[in-house]
């Protein structure tokens, strides 16, 4: 009997303690220095690979050279659901110097431009989704290349050359 009644109080203890684990863990992920940020750097250029990968294959489809509207349209919705998260891959201690990094650190001190293109950006992703829904070429590729316009006016920016 007496075992029942220390089970209720140990087992709040104990989900009292996974809670505050798994709000510090979180807190520190929103903070602003990552607590490894040669794995954030490292993160980041997957995502950008990620990304990469996506526009050649729309790019390859655009012109003809392969691939087909299915393969466009799955590209396009990676483009769009990884280019969306791109905000969250920018936490400060992670410019050049860190590990591999490509970011200049205008991206911290400039930050309001920065995010800016930021959302122009992700302002031509829909269309680009719109367009490669219809499998026409020639409009998927009008909205690839608006899309690859914000990439280049940020790469010019803020990433190394």
């Amino acid at each position: 009997m007496k075992a029942n009644r220390l089970f209720g109080p140990l087992v709040l203890v104990a989900l009292s303690g996974t809670f505050l684990a798994v709000a510090s863990g979180a807190s520190a992920q929103a903070g602003s220095t990552p607590a490894d940020p040669v794995a954030q750097v490292e993160e980041r250029k997957a995502n950008f690979k990620t990304l990469g990968r996506a526009m050649n294959t729309l790019d390859t489809f655009v012109k003809g050279e392969g691939g087909t509207a299915e393969d466009a349209r799955a590209a396009a919705a990676t483009l769009a659901e990884t280019g969306r998260r791109i905000g969250d891959w920018w936490p400060e201690g992670t410019a050049v110097g860190v590990g591999d990094s490509e970011a200049k650190p205008e991206i911290w001190t400039k930050k309001a431009e920065f995010l800016a293109l930021q959302k122009r950006f992700e302002a031509t992703l829909p269309g680009l989704v719109q367009a490669a829904a219809t499998g026409d070429r020639a409009r998927i590729g009008a909205a690839l290349n608006a899309v690859g316009r914000e990439c280049g006016a940020c790469h010019d920016s803020y990433k190394l050359d």
